[in-house]
């Protein structure tokens, strides 16, 4: 189980750094093929910038009413055909927000986007404890139905030489890949 999970929070990093062109991913080369990842059966990974909204009338309303009761503030949500089910992506302030839910409209997993600022104190406090001299840039917090409401988080830290990305869950620090800057 937990490498079965361990696999989706890369892929899940792996995405976010795709899709928002991380200054590290530039600096460090870090591309797909360096993860050994295949992200066809990613159901997360949609462009910020897509203009390719799936029409709600054709979204299963199982998902829709689920997505609609549970986050009943988000503001324009767009929706999107996955391989497997639909994806509900909308921002509120700093936060990109990503559900997504299966064919038949059952939730799976939601993901939440953003930086440091917006991380808790306590799993803040867990990362600089032992990796004081660097600093936060991304934030990926993951709740799915895999991990029974447990919260996982998978951060981007670096320092002048060298970017971690750590994975974060139950109070304990895995971490998931370490790159050299030069």
């Amino acid at each position: 189980m937990k490498n079965i999970f361990l696999t989706f929070a890369v892929t899940v990093i792996s995405s976010f750094a795709l899709l928002n062109n991380a200054s590290a991913q530039n600096e460090l080369g870090i591309n797909e093929e360096d993860l050994q990842i295949d992200l066809r059966p990613l159901v997360i990974n949609i462009p910020a910038d897509s203009t390719e909204d799936y029409n709600l009338k054709d979204v299963n309303e199982k998902a829709v009413k689920k997505f609609e009761k549970e986050f009943p503030h988000a503001n324009q949500p767009s929706w999107y055909k996955a391989e497997d089910g639909y994806i509900a992506s909308f921002k509120t302030d700093d936060v990109l927000t990503k559900v997504s839910y299966d064919e038949k409209g059952r939730y799976l997993h939601t993901i939440h986007y953003y930086g440091e600022k917006m991380l808790p104190k306590d799993v803040r406090q867990i990362i600089k404890s032992v990796y004081y001299d660097y600093s936060i840039t991304s934030v990926v917090e993951i709740h799915s139905n895999e991990t029974y409401g447990e919260t996982t988080y998978v951060v981007t830290i670096e320092d002048a030489s060298s970017m971690k990305i750590l994975q974060i869950s139950n109070f304990e620090i895995l971490s998931i890949k370490d790159y050299k800057k030069g």
